[in-house]
């Protein structure tokens, strides 16, 4: 029996009253739970072996409305016939069971889209752990792997690119050719006479008296200074970073 099909014949129980059993919300007499864990919202099958088959809500309900869908054009068909004049009697009895089956599914539509605010929203992701501090605050590179893919952020909030060493990203500092990756870059940390560059500017990693210079932040927290200043922990060093990026030393 495919999942589909078990989803469907499990809805034809429900009650559409919700009881809260542990971390699921139980439908009454079925074997449908919603579920809502640190990853997201679900709807979850009860298996006869106690196994349980997720679907996302959007697949939930998008199995309710075609199931809407079909009974609506039943309904049409069955209206027809009545002003037609075919089989009245029973036509009518068939559209007055149709009409229910309509409000049932459509009320079953209301409680997938209302089940994660009947369990509570799902708790936001953990921060990301604090980098680790090396001997002297200097991140080696063979740690920059916790910063793959972070945010360069200059002092005044303006975007420095990702650190990264793709040769192919737009945004990443790796890139000779993209804005943040050239020598001649308005925004590029590899332009020495720019404001994000220059040996003089406090916003620049080169400045090695900045109190000012840009941080690297990763899923929106900080996690280092970019900065030769040997006073600012934890911190990448801008000399290992050309290194590490194959750049020539400035």
């Amino acid at each position: 029996m495919t999942t589909k099909l078990l989803f469907l014949l499990s809805l034809l129980l429900l009650i559409p009253t919700f009881t809260l059993a542990q971390d699921r919300v139980q439908i009454l007499d079925s074997n449908l739970y919603c579920e809502v864990d640190s990853i997201g919202s679900y709807i979850v099958i009860e298996a006869r072996d106690g196994t349980f088959s997720p679907l996302s809500f959007e697949v939930a309900s998008q199995l309710v409305k075609t199931e809407v869908s079909k009974i609506s054009k039943k309904i049409q068909r069955a209206k027809l016939a009545i002003r037609s004049g075919v089989n009245v009697t029973k036509n009518k009895k068939k559209l007055a069971v149709l009409n229910r089956l309509k409000r049932y599914w459509t009320s079953v539509t209301s409680e997938i889209i209302n089940c994660a605010r009947i369990i509570g929203t799902p708790p936001p992701p953990a921060p990301p752990a604090p980098l680790p501090v090396p001997p002297f605050g200097v991140v080696g590179t063979g740690q920059y792997y916790l910063l793959l893919g972070g945010s360069i952020i200059a002092h005044d909030g303006t975007f420095l690119g990702v650190f990264s060493a793709n040769q192919f990203s737009s945004d990443a500092i790796g890139n000779r050719f993209g804005s943040y990756g050239s020598d001649f870059g308005p925004h590029s940390i590899f332009n020495d006479f720019g404001t994000y560059g220059s040996a003089f500017s406090p916003q620049s990693p080169w400045n090695v008296f900045s109190q000012t210079p840009p941080r690297i932040f990763v899923n929106g927290v900080p996690q280092a200074y970019l900065s030769a200043n040997q006073f600012k922990t934890p911190r990448v060093a801008p000399l290992d970073l050309l290194l590490w990026l194959g750049r020539t030393a400035r």
